[in-house]
């Protein structure tokens, strides 16, 4: 029996009986090792095919996710609406088709014709890196690129804070740089976006600090929007400081001068009349009110109404930055005319007063600020019938006016009594 007849149908045996046949016969024969390996390499090479052979199979497999088609060249103004997909035949060994996913392939058209409204069929080339792996067949071998007008807008940044700051501690203003962003994408996405959002914890945070953070575009309801943002980062400075101490405090002004003779100053108002000052707790401490510049009242007739700016200390902070001062002006003395009604005394029994509709006028003189703050019921006016008899006479009057007025009034008032008349029930 020959050397090289195989004893059994395992060809594997057979083969490996060969290799080890050639070795031993080429040890004493250095011109045959080279033969050797190059037959020790055939061998390799069939038993290779036949324990691993080269099949055909379409990659990714039914139920893995297929290889999407990128578009090069797309004309500028233009988005592609979706990407379509494809499978790939391919030929290689089993252990190799078992491993492959779609991301070993790239699938690629060349897009420079496409256009909004038109359907163009465009041939699909596909690539792949793995060793060992030869492409047959895409299908489809082409497809169609779906473009429309792209939808551009410029879009302020929101920075969108969560969590909250320590306790003392407050959010004084936040930067953002770049402050407007250019939104691109498919119309109606770009349409529906709301707002663009920064987000940052302010958990922890006690000092200024700057954040760089990607951008999120949002609809009303939050939900993201899959759009192109320029820039895509942005930058967020959040100036944080430990809450100051505040005081609510009057505020004074001083007047300087004279009014014009026969008027006085009666008094000052400040619109608001106090103001919320901040800053450090032991220098508030000591400031009882807030001083705003003099107003000078020289030869003034009437009242004056002024702005006046807070000027504050650096170490304090003021709400507002102005108050309206009024300063009232009035005469010193004057007068006022009134006509009260009189409450008749001293009624004689059996007889009445014959009209009730009597008044007395009185003049009262005096300073401006009681004769303005003045009330007719604060005056009172008394007619005595003392001795009184039917028909017209004349009663004394006396009136009673308030501390610091004087009156002038008739002394009598000329009046008619009569008799009372009884009715029988």
């Amino acid at each position: 029996m020959s050397l090289f007849e195989p004893q059994s149908n395992d060809l594997r045996s057979f083969f490996r009986g060969l290799l080890i046949t050639s070795v031993k016969g080429a040890v004493n024969n250095w011109a045959g090792i080279t033969f050797s390996l190059v037959i020790a390499f055939i061998i390799w090479v069939v038993v290779q095919d036949y324990e691993n052979p080269r099949i055909r199979s379409l990659v990714p497999a039914e139920g893995e996710p297929p290889v999407v088609v990128l578009p090069l060249n797309v004309p500028d103004g233009l988005i592609v609406e979706d990407l379509p997909t494809v499978r790939v035949l391919i030929e290689a060994r089993q252990e190799t088709i078992n491993e492959l996913r779609a991301a070993d392939f790239t699938a690629e058209v060349n897009a420079v014709s496409v256009a909004p409204g038109h359907s163009i069929s465009l041939a699909v080339e596909v690539k792949t890196n793995v060793k060992g792996v030869r492409i047959l067949k895409v299908e489809p071998e082409a497809v169609v690129i779906p473009v429309s007008e792209e939808g551009v807008r410029e879009i302020p940044i929101l920075v969108r804070t969560i969590g909250e700051l320590p306790s003392g501690y407050v959010l004084l203003d936040e930067e953002v740089q770049p402050s407007l962003v250019t939104v691109r994408g498919l119309p109606f996405l770009v349409e529906g976006i709301d707002r663009v959002e920064a987000t940052i914890s302010l958990s922890g945070l006690r000092d200024t600090v700057v954040f760089d953070r990607e951008l999120v575009a949002v609809t009303k309801s939050g939900n993201r929007v899959s759009v192109s943002i320029e820039p895509s980062r942005v930058s967020v400075r959040l100036k944080i400081a430990e809450r100051a101490f505040q005081r609510s405090l009057p505020i004074t002004v001083n007047v300087t001068g004279e009014p014009r003779k026969g008027f006085a100053v009666e008094g000052i108002a400040f619109l608001p009349p106090t103001i919320t000052i901040s800053g450090d707790k032991n220098y508030l401490l000591d400031i009882d009110n807030v001083e705003v510049l003099p107003i000078d009242v020289t030869n003034a007739n009437g009242s004056i109404t002024v702005i006046r700016n807070i000027n504050l200390d650096s170490k304090l902070s003021s709400e507002i930055d102005s108050v309206v001062v009024v300063v009232t002006i009035v005469p010193l003395y004057g007068s006022r005319t009134l006509v009260v009604a009189p409450e008749f005394v001293d009624l004689p029994a059996g007889l009445k007063v014959a009209n009730a509709n009597y008044g007395v006028e009185l003049k009262i003189e005096g300073p401006a600020s009681l004769l303005n703050s003045l009330n007719e019921k604060e005056i009172m006016v008394y007619v005595s019938l003392e001795n009184g008899s039917v028909g017209y006479g004349r009663y004394s009057v006396t009136v009673d006016v308030p501390t610091g007025l004087s009156i002038d009034a008739p002394k009598n008032l000329f009046l008619s009594l009569e008799e009372e008349t009884s009715s029988d029930n």
